[in-house]
């Protein structure tokens, strides 16, 4: 084979490389733009219900003080209480009344079973923010920020390097094959290396 169709089928092989190596990227493109979509899409479904009236209320229940949420068993307790032995109760011994709400502190609330508008369970931050919603069909949906310019340009740039890397290293790997080519020709013609520093004079 010479030099010149040692050169050409590299050249070929080269394309034939880089065209795959798009088309492979171009899968991987389209894979991140459906995640990315997926994302954003669980994103405006939980700002919409974490903004909605169902979650609203049930954030001002949960932020209610001990006394304000009726307690069903009140006058079970008060009878209990009447008929037990009264015991002394020191300082230490006594809890703020804001401490416990249902059972919970204050600064980790419980999580609240709403059955409506298709959300199941909201499990709340400390600051009574919404951390997670559990839905009706057994989903759970959690907060995620929204993707940057970055991701966007990553995901168009793929089939990009997915060609040059591939062509790039048929064409690296292949010009040493043709150093190697032309080394082995001036051996067996002793005239070619003197013709080529000729050349290069």
């Amino acid at each position: 084979m010479s030099y010149a169709e040692f050169e050409a089928e590299t050249r070929q092989n080269a394309m034939r490389a880089g065209v795959v190596g798009a088309i492979l990227g171009a899968v991987v493109s389209v894979v991140g733009i459906r995640i990315v979509w997926i994302q954003n899409a669980q994103r405006l479904q939980f700002d919409r219900l974490a903004s909605s009236s169902v979650v609203q209320q049930q954030r001002r229940l949960v932020q209610a003080p001990a006394e304000a949420i009726p307690d069903p068993y009140a006058q079970q307790k008060e009878s209990n209480a009447l008929s037990a032995q009264p015991e002394k109760e020191s300082d230490s011994q006594s809890a703020p009344s804001n401490e416990v709400v249902l059972g919970y502190s204050t600064y980790d609330p419980a999580p609240t079973e709403v059955n409506a508008g298709g959300i199941k369970v909201i499990h709340w931050t400390r600051d009574y923010g919404v951390e997670s919603l559990d839905m009706d069909d057994g989903r759970s949906i959690h907060p995620s920020p929204e993707p940057s310019s970055w991701v966007y340009f990553m995901i168009a740039m793929c089939p990009v390097v997915g060609f040059f890397i591939p062509w790039g290293g048929v064409r690296i790997f292949s010009g040493e094959g043709i150093l190697f080519s032309q080394r082995h020709a001036e051996g067996q013609d002793p005239t070619a290396h003197q013709v080529r520093r000729h050349r290069e004079y």
